[in-house]
């Protein structure tokens, strides 16, 4: 990504989600598949929640989808904040969490579930990491599904609304050429001690067809 995006964090916030995640869940890993590649904790989730809550100003009253969910606790949190919280992923769901929605599918076909319901904000982790040589089953690659997904995302959010990404140590992202054809623009980025990025938000600043 460009260097002109500076972490728009504030620590004091992600140290206080952190300490109510904590509190709540723990600091171990919860295994959320069927290897421990896709275990996680609700903490490392501190910084996605510190920024959309910076971005939203609330939770309350807010619709909020989380694509991929590893487990429902990120959900059950801001279901408590009083967002209205939906969760989407390609299996069934862990378990029924009264007052969540959850929906089972593929990422690229949100509108097929959702119809014409629009989101403040849509968020993901360890989901949208890009390899553009690696196929998936249909012998399609992997950039041109998450082209599609984005695509999908973008008909999903409301204008102004959110799209923010938490991502593996070892993944990649749509540059900014690509995502301004698909009407984001990021906003704000994290990076970790080396550099690394970590966490990307972005804007919906246009629609697309």
């Amino acid at each position: 990504m460009g260097q002109s995006k500076k972490p728009e964090i504030n620590q004091e916030d992600a140290d206080k989600i952190h300490a109510e995640l904590a509190e709540k869940y723990g600091v171990q890993s919860i295994k959320g598949g069927r290897s421990i590649k896709y275990s996680f904790s609700p903490v490392l989730y501190k910084y996605l929640l510190s920024v959309l809550k910076k971005q939203l100003g609330s939770f309350k009253g807010k619709d909020i989808l989380e694509l991929g969910y590893m487990g429902t606790s990120i959900l059950e949190y801001l279901k408590e904040k009083g967002a209205n919280a939906h969760g989407f992923q390609n299996r069934p769901p862990h378990q029924a969490v009264d007052g969540i929605e959850f929906e089972e599918g593929f990422f690229t076909d949100l509108e097929k579930h959702f119809g014409n319901k629009k989101f403040d904000s849509i968020i993901s982790s360890r989901v949208f990491e890009v390899n553009a040589f690696e196929k998936n089953d249909s012998g399609h690659s992997a950039l041109d599904q998450t082209i599609q997904s984005y695509k999908s995302i973008n008909k999903k959010l409301k204008l102004g609304g959110f799209f923010i990404i938490q991502i593996d140590y070892k993944g990649q992202l749509l540059g900014e050429d690509h995502l301004a054809r698909l009407g984001f623009k990021p906003i704000a980025a994290k990076k970790n001690i080396s550099g690394i990025l970590e966490l990307l938000v972005l804007k919906k600043v246009g629609e697309v067809k």
